[in-house]
């Protein structure tokens, strides 16, 4: 799927639900949603607020309620703060599928990749009262490079 693909897909879901929830779809709305789908990986508000706002208009506000809309869409995850941090940061859904995530709690370096036997264990597990769309499994440990020099 190309990137316009994907963005318009995304597009229609917003759309969607702010439908549902009787908000507008307003610009400011869709040009958040342009900038978050450029990311490559996860960013921080923060990043997104300077980023955003160097080309664009946007209040500091409308970036952050944004950020709750996209993430209530299911567009976005927000990820808890790595290793100890107060900021957390966000991913894209969409695309995404499911992925096992490995974080080096020294460096930061983080390495994804899918498993197809973790994938389908979950699959297999019957969960009662929970319907699993996708998950990312993160891993806290130190990489290889981190371990050596601590040698």
């Amino acid at each position: 799927m190309t990137r316009l693909q994907n963005y318009k897909q995304a597009e229609q879901k917003l759309e969607q639900y702010l439908r549902t929830k009787r908000l507008r779809c307003t610009h400011e709305r869709r040009q958040i949603l342009q900038q978050v789908m450029r990311y490559p990986h996860h960013f921080t508000a923060e990043q997104l607020v300077q980023d955003i706002c160097e080309r664009e208009h946007i209040a500091v506000a409308t970036v952050y309620n944004t950020l709750l809309l996209l993430t209530d869409c299911h567009l976005l995850h927000k990820l808890p703060p790595q290793s100890g941090g107060r900021v957390a940061e966000y991913e894209l859904v969409q695309g995404k599928g499911n992925v096992l995530r490995f974080v080096c709690t020294q460096c930061g370096r983080e390495v994804n990749f899918k498993h197809n036997m973790v994938e389908q264990m979950l699959q297999d597990k019957q969960f009662p009262n929970f319907s699993m769309n996708n998950f990312t499994l993160t891993i806290y440990g130190t990489c290889k490079v981190c371990r050596r020099k601590i040698k």
